[in-house]
Parts: C-alpha cells; structure tokens; sequence
C-alpha cells in the first residue's frame, strides 16, 4: 500500500512538473493517466491474465514471456505517450499479473535468477554512479540528511509500532515489526531515480535520499538480533503456558 500511494504521488508531482497548458492541461494529463489504469486493468483482468494461465498450464514458457513482454512495453509505451516516465506503465501489469500463482512460479523458475544476477546488479549501478556523497557540502546539506533520517525512521518505525501496539502486541514484538518496516527496499531506489530522470530531484537531494534509504536498510539487521535476542524472542503467545 505504501508502495502504491508512493508512486501515485510520483505520478502526481510528475504530472505537476511537466511543462503543460495550465491547470486545463494538468487535469487531462491526470484524466489520461486514470482511464490509462482502468483500462490496464480491464485488459488484464479479462484478456491478458487467461492467455497466461493457459500458457503456463501448457507449460508454454515462449508464449508467457512473449504475452508478459508485449503487455508491459506496450503500457510503458502508453505512459510515455501521456507524458508520465514509461516505469509507470510497467509497474501496473507487474502488480496485475504477480497474483497468478502458475505464471509467477514459473516466471522465478525460468527468468528470476537472470532479473536478479543481471539486471538488479545494473540497475543498484546505475543508482550508485549518479550518487555523489561530495555533493553533499556544508553543514545544512548534512543537517537536511539527519532531518531526513529522523522523520524516515519516525515514519516507518514509529507508525508501526504504534499500530501494532494499537492492535494488541506487547512492546518488543511492536519493535520487531517496527524494525523490519523501517527497511527500504528496491521500490524506493526506483522512484528516487525515475524523480533524478525527470529533473524534480536536483543531484544533492538523490544523493541524500539514496544514503537515507541505504542508512535505514542497514539499521533492520542490528534492530532485528537485538529484539530476536535471548529473553525476549518476538512475536511469542502471552496466552501460550509453559510445557510442563
């Protein structure tokens, strides 16, 4: 959810700072971008997602990958054509299409060692070569990246473990979860780089976005053992009794 909204707003701020006509230009540019969604997702739904259950119960692996590829350029193709960065268009029919079981197991079987040993590798490159920790000069540059880590981490970690006080869970399990939350992961390096791309992000603020995301990623190890440490295992039953 916090992934969805997070490219939503994206698309919004995106939106916004495209040069278009005015505030006419601006509510057609995002009237575009929503019949663009629901058609993706009536397209998916009723066209794409039974030709791929088909395929993959043939075990057709051609037919997948070529119905997936030409699904997904052809909405990034659409985004783009709207104005929007073309990651919009390929996120969508990723997040349609990851909940059929077949198709998704197959797809990590056949594809998923090569997304993780070539293309991620490339793409946590491509983030690192546009990041310049010596742009980051002067004591307010650095006081805007303790800012960033202290609301970051109250964010996620702080509104976790309040809801999950909230729901009833004892104070360590509550910072257990809050701790695995606290991590970023691939989706906001993505977003960081698609806002470099299009110019909203200046260099400076990328490179102190991508150090606070990689900061708070390397806090959830240390955080998880010292909850998970003896005493005080998270997520136990309080209800549970002692064997006899």
């Amino acid at each position: 959810l916090t992934d969805v909204a997070g490219w939503v707003l994206l698309a919004v701020v995106a939106s916004i700072a495209h040069p278009r006509n005015g505030a006419l230009g601006l509510a057609l540019a995002l009237g575009g971008i929503g019949l663009y969604s629901i058609g993706c997702v009536l397209v998916t739904r009723y066209a794409v997602r039974p030709m791929l259950i088909r395929a993959a119960q043939r075990d057709d692996m051609r037919a997948v990958f070529t119905i997936v590829t030409c699904h997904v350029l052809i909405s990034a193709g659409i985004t783009a054509s709207l104005g929007f960065h073309s990651a919009f268009g390929a996120l969508l029919p990723g997040m349609l299409l990851r909940g059929i079981p077949a198709v998704r197991e197959q797809w990590d079987k056949w594809f998923g060692g090569f997304i993780r040993t070539v293309l991620m590798p490339v793409f946590f490159s491509y983030a690192g070569l546009h990041t310049s920790i010596s742009s980051i000069d002067g004591a307010s540059a650095w006081l805007w990246l303790c800012v960033f880590l202290g609301a970051g981490f109250a964010g996620k970690f702080g509104g976790s473990y309040l809801a999950a006080r909230i729901c009833g869970l004892r104070s360590g399990d509550a910072a257990f979860l809050g701790s695995l939350m606290n991590a970023r992961g691939l989706m906001e390096l993505i977003v960081l780089s698609i806002g470099l791309q299009l110019g909203i992000l200046p260099p400076k603020v990328y490179t102190m976005l991508v150090l606070f995301a990689l900061v708070t990623t390397a806090m959830t190890t240390p955080l998880v053992r010292y909850h998970m440490r003896a005493g005080n295992q998270p997520l136990a039953d309080p209800q549970r009794k002692p064997a006899a």
